[in-house]
Parts: C-alpha cells; sequence; structure tokens
C-alpha cells in the first residue's frame, strides 16, 4: 500500500503543472472557446491605407488605368506548368501594320515574382521582351520603378473555380528594330508567370515563345514581401504563419496624452479617465520623445511597429520637410494632411471637435513570455523602460504609460493563484484549530491530516494524470471545498477515542439503606362507601450513575476495539448517506457545459468514493497500528502538568 501510495504521489508530482492564464469558463468545444481560438488565428485587423469604394470597375489587363480589379479567363488545359513565363502580345491586323524603327514596351506580368532592385527588374522586362520580339536590335530600360497594379482573378468558367495573384508592372523596354527613321509605337505586353494563364484576352494573341524566367520565380515565403493589400488569412495555412499569427506575438500599446486613474473606486466602481492636460502633441520634444518610444525599444524583443509617427517622419521628410515640424509651422495642419493619405494612422489618435490631435497611441508587436510570470517580469520592463523614457522628455510628453492585455490576464492569473493558496492555507489552518477544540488531542489531528494528505494525492491523480488539468485557482478551490466537507466524521470518530463515554452502572445497597427502604411509609386511610384501604408506596432500586474513568479506574473504561467498532457503527450511516448524496448530486452536474461545474462534478466523484475508505477504515487502522492505550485527550494531560508546575503561585 505505501509503495502503491508512493507510486501515485511521484505521478501526480510529475503531471503537475502550472496554469498558463484564467480558467476557461466553457468547454474547449463551446463556440465561444473554439471562435476565441479561431479569431486568433487571423491576422490583425487595420484600417485599409484607402477608403474602400462603393462601386469597382473589373477588367481586362493593360484595358483601362482605374480597374478596381482584374479579371481574365482560364482554363485546366492552358494552366501554366512551366518554370517560366506565357505573354501576350497585342494582335495587329494586316491593314493596319506599322513599320517602326522603335518601340516603346510597356510590361505587366502575374503571378510571384521575385522583388529586387531597379536594375534587376529592367533586366527582368528586357528578358520577356525579347523573348516576344527576337528581331529586335537593341534594348534599353526606360526609367521608372515597379508598381503594384490591382490583383487579377483567373476564373475557370466551366467550373466556376477563381485563382487570384499579384500583378505589377516592370519599368518599360525601348527597343530599336529595322523601320522608318524617327517612326516610334507602343506595345503593351501581358505575361502569366504564375500558376494560371489566361485562356484569351480581347485583342491579343497568346505569344508561341515562352521566355524561360525560372531564376526569378518566388518561394512562397518570400512572395509575401511584395506590395499588395492586406488580407485576414488563416494562420493555419503553414506551420511559419502559424507560429507568427498564433500566440507568438502580444501587442504592447504606448499611450500619450490619456491619464489613467491611480487608485481603486469604492466597490470596484467605475474608473474616472481624463485627458493628460500637460500633453502637447506639437511641441517638437514631444514629437521626439514619441519617435523614441518606437525606435529605441531594442531590448524588449520587439518583432514589429505600428507607429504613426515614424510613417509621419518618413513622410514629412519626402515633401522635403524636416521633422519635427518646424517652429513656425502647424503641426496640426500638417498632421490632418498626412491622415488623409494615410488613413489607417487615424485609428491610433484622439481628436477634438476641430480635428486637432489630443491624445493618442502606438503599437508596439513584442514576443510574449514563456508564463504568466514571465509576462509580469515582461512588463515590469516595459514599465521601466517608459519611466527612463519619460524622466529625459519634456514635461509636454512626460507622462507615457504602457498597457497590454496578456499582461492584465498574468496578472489576473498570478493574483487568483496566489489569493487561492492564501485561502486555502487559511482553511486548512480553521479546520485544524476546530479540530483541535473539539477533540482536544494534537495526535488525533495528525492522524486525520495524515489522511487528507493520502486523499489529496489521490485526488490530484485523477485531476492531473487522469483528467490532463492543470493546477489552477479552481483546482485548488475545489479540493478545499471537498476537504472540508468530509472532514467532520473524522474528528467524531477522534473524539470517541479520546473521550470515552460514560456507562449507566446498579450498584448493590448497603445493609442501612437496604432496611431504611424496607420501611414502608403509611398513607393517610382513605373513608371509601364503608370500606377502609390501606396503600404502601415501594421505592424503586436505586441507581447510581458514576463517571467510570473514576469511580472504577482506567482497568474499566471502554476497550479500544470496542469503541472504535462502536463509533464506525454510529457513524457509518451518516457518511455513506454524505457520500451517496455527493455523488449523485455531482453526477448531474457532469452534463453542464460551464467548466467549473463539469469540474466540480468530476472531483466530487472521486470524493464521495474516497470519503467512506478514508472515514471508515483509515482512521480506525491508524489508531489501533498506533498502539496507544491512552484515552485521555492531550490537552487535558498539558493542562494538568501546568497546573501542577504552576501551583507553588497559589500554595
Amino acid at each position: 500500500a505505501s509503495a502503491l501510495l508512493a507510486l501515485i504521489a511521484a505521478a501526480a508530482v510529475a503531471a503537475t503543472r502550472e496554469g498558463e492564464g484564467l480558467p476557461e469558463v466553457f468547454s474547449a468545444s463551446h463556440h465561444r472557446s473554439v471562435g476565441r481560438s479561431l479569431a486568433s488565428a487571423f491576422a490583425d485587423t487595420r484600417l485599409t491605407e484607402v477608403a474602400t469604394p462603393h462601386n469597382i470597375t473589373m477588367c481586362e489587363p493593360w484595358r483601362r488605368d482605374d480597374c478596381g480589379l482584374h479579371w481574365c479567363d482560364t482554363s485546366a488545359e492552358e494552366a501554366n506548368a512551366s518554370q517560366g513565363c506565357v505573354c501576350h502580345k497585342k494582335e495587329v491586323v494586316a491593314d493596319e501594320e506599322v513599320n517602326c524603327s522603335r518601340i516603346n514596351v510597356s510590361v505587366l506580368v502575374s503571378g510571384a515574382v521575385v522583388e529586387q532592385s531597379a536594375a534587376a527588374w529592367g533586366a527582368a522586362s528586357i528578358d520577356l521582351a525579347m523573348a516576344v520580339w527576337p528581331e529586335a536590335q537593341a534594348f534599353s530600360q526606360q526609367p521608372g520603378g515597379v508598381r503594384a497594379r490591382k490583383s487579377i482573378v483567373f476564373e475557370h468558367w466551366v467550373s466556376g473555380a477563381t485563382h487570384i495573384e499579384k500583378l505589377i508592372e516592370l519599368p518599360a523596354v525601348r527597343m530599336d528594330v529595322n523601320g522608318p527613321a524617327g517612326l516610334g509605337c507602343r506595345e503593351r505586353l501581358f505575361c502569366n508567370c504564375g500558376a494560371s494563364t489566361c485562356s484569351s484576352l480581347t485583342g491579343y494573341k497568346m505569344n508561341v515563345a515562352t521566355p524561360t524566367l525560372s531564376a526569378r520565380r518566388l518561394s512562397d515565403e518570400t512572395a509575401r514581401a511584395l506590395p499588395s493589400p492586406q488580407i485576414r488569412r488563416l494562420a493555419a495555412a503553414d506551420s511559419v504563419a502559424s507560429e507568427v499569427l498564433g500566440k507568438s506575438q502580444v501587442e504592447v500599446i504606448v499611450i500619450y496624452g490619456i491619464e489613467p486613474p491611480e487608485g481603486k473606486q469604492l466597490l470596484g466602481g467605475t474608473p474616472d479617465w481624463a485627458f493628460d492636460p500637460t500633453f502637447d502633441p506639437s511641441s517638437p520634444w514631444s514629437q521626439r520623445a514619441m519617435l523614441r518610444i518606437c525606435s529605441e525599444a531594442t531590448q524588449l524583443k520587439v518583432l514589429d511597429k505600428a507607429c504613426w509617427i515614424s510613417d509621419f517622419r518618413d513622410w514629412l521628410l519626402g515633401q522635403d520637410k524636416i521633422f519635427p515640424v518646424e517652429r513656425f509651422g502647424s503641426f496640426q495642419d500638417e498632421l490632418k494632411r498626412f491622415m488623409l493619405e494615410q488613413v489607417a494612422a487615424s485609428s491610433g489618435m484622439w481628436l477634438n471637435e476641430d480635428g486637432d490631435l489630443r491624445a493618442t497611441s502606438l503599437f508596439l508587436k513584442v514576443s510574449p513570455g514563456s508564463d504568466a510570470r514571465q509576462m509580469l517580469r515582461d512588463r515590469d520592463a516595459w514599465r521601466a523602460y517608459i519611466a527612463s523614457k519619460n524622466a529625459d522628455a519634456a514635461t509636454s510628453a512626460s507622462k507615457a504609460w504602457a498597457t497590454c492585455k496578456a499582461w492584465v490576464e498574468a496578472e489576473a492569473y498570478v493574483e487568483a493563484l496566489s489569493s487561492t493558496w492564501v485561502v486555502t492555507g487559511l482553511s486548512l489552518l480553521a479546520i485544524a484549530c476546530a479540530g483541535l477544540l473539539y477533540t482536544m488531542d494534537a495526535e488525533i489531528i495528525a492522524c486525520v491530516v495524515l489522511i487528507a494528505v493520502v486523499a489529496c494525492v489521490y485526488v490530484c491523480f485523477f485531476m492531473l494524470c487522469i483528467f490532463q488539468w492543470s493546477l489552477g485557482p479552481w483546482e485548488l478551490v475545489m479540493m478545499t471545498v471537498f476537504f472540508t466537507y468530509t472532514i467532520e466524521p473524522l474528528y467524531r470518530i477522534g473524539r470517541d477515542f479520546v473521550v470515552p463515554q460514560q456507562r449507566l452502572l446498579i450498584l448493590p445497597l448497603g445493609p442501612k439503606e437496604a432496611a431504611d427502604q424496607a420501611q414502608p411509609e403509611a398513607l393517610p386511610a382513605l373513608e371509601d362507601a364503608g370500606e377502609r384501604k390501606c396503600e404502601v408506596a415501594i421505592p424503586a432500586p436505586a441507581l447510581t450513575s458514576v463517571d467510570t474513568s473514576s469511580a472504577l479506574g482506567e482497568s474499566e473504561v471502554e476497550p479500544l476495539d470496542k469503541a472504535l467498532r462502536r463509533s464506525v457503527k454510529h457513524q457509518t450511516a451518516a457518511v455513506m448517506t454524505s457520500a451517496v448524496k455527493l455523488l449523485l448530486c455531482c453526477i448531474l452536474l457532469l452534463p453542464c457545459k460551464l467548466q467549473l461545474f463539469f469540474r466540480l462534478g468530476a472531483v466530487g466523484i472521486i470524493v464521495a468514493l474516497l470519503m467512506a475508505p478514508c472515514t471508515l477504515l483509515l482512521l480506525p487502522a491508524i489508531l489501533l497500528l498506533s498502539g496507544r492505550t491512552r484515552r485521555e485527550p492531550d490537552l487535558k494531560l498539558l493542562a494538568r502538568r501546568l497546573h501542577d508546575e504552576c501551583a507553588w503561585l497559589w500554595t
């Protein structure tokens, strides 16, 4: 039995793992829990840089410059299975054919192509033009860079399947060909370098030659670097994105211009938030302080930043202005013009009725800690960093503070766990004190504690090893509640052991007492209808109640095994009734969707099954094996000893 108990205890300790956050109210299969994990699998949403139009125009490539979306038909037979590009050249009618001495070619490319330098892009466009116009004598790159165009949708008409690819415009190419001197022409080329190929374009024909540009084809990972509109996609698409978009980063928000409430409200009232009257974003020192907060947080595991102040600085420099805004310039006017061009920047700003900046927030993505306590250490590091920046900043921007949802959850979890341990300790102390006052014996309390430890080991084995739960506030509270529920019968058996019951004895009467009782007492004669009757009251035998422990000595005290048998017999009905009631009630809790009630039911069933053996078997067995014959409580012996030692004070 000892080896089995040690094995179970070792397994429970080995399987113990601390919870990673606040306990979930609902089960993992509940739509609320599933929805939260599904939402976290998507990339964070941001306001778009350009407002979404109410109407858009869809057209074929090169049809119009204001297309909101490009579209073309494709077929399974014409899928681009090669590693090169399939190009479409504008079809020229015979009577419209013109001989040109030079041709300026504009090139559109669809599919995954690598992002590279302007010179490399120019070489790519020249390669495409050479494959389509092999008769050209010289090629040169025209000035200009790469432009991202609206994406193109390839639709398979029969099946309705669609495929979206990126579309970019390469630098233009100039070619010299044999023709009348001075006559120039413009041509447009559309090349499919991805997995899909347009089957037909109005006014274009597919070029027979397919230039091979496999060296410039892009892998799935580097293709993400190409400029394109952000979309919300599932992180489960690949392991790399799953790690980045899952729980591998948390968002820290640095706030300027808002004062958080300092003290707690009475009874959890609504906190008072207010704008910081000292914050002045127009001050150049404020602009420098906000920029430093974002740019110098290199030691805090920053993965990504969304700081509008950095974009604002780049915007000013791009307009040949300086940052911060000049002393006699208008920061608010410059900021309004900036927000017209970059609408997403306003998502982190609080504006007044005039549209001026009143407060702002800066967003930084950081790597999370491994557990709740590491999260709190990261929070302390951020607070120290913000405090140092506030100390270096001017008064107009010296009250910045940082917050993070992960910090709030970690602090709540640590506080809940620590307070639960405190409550558990106080509950156990109260139970021990109450038991000591009830039994007045420390040895009995030690036996009860030993039985409680054995029961807790078995309960932890089921919770941590069988149920695979983590040790958190709920688990501690449940163990404490059930422990206090099952402890009372143990105290009753222990009290019967150390406080033997008094027995009622009938003692024999002496000669004098027997003679006194033999004399009947005469009652007054009663006359009734001339007949005389005499009634004599004969008393019952005298019964004398004595304390067995004092009148008869220790030898007359109820034997130990008989006393334990009697105590167990008296407690069996109550213990079994309580165990059956607990078992039935907990079975009814199992179908509950709330995690707390479900776990209460599961643990309650285990406690109900352990309650009867621990109470009716373990405690009597421990008392018998201890070999103790003394039936007097420890506290009574201690009190008598203290009385004897201190008797000289009053004698």
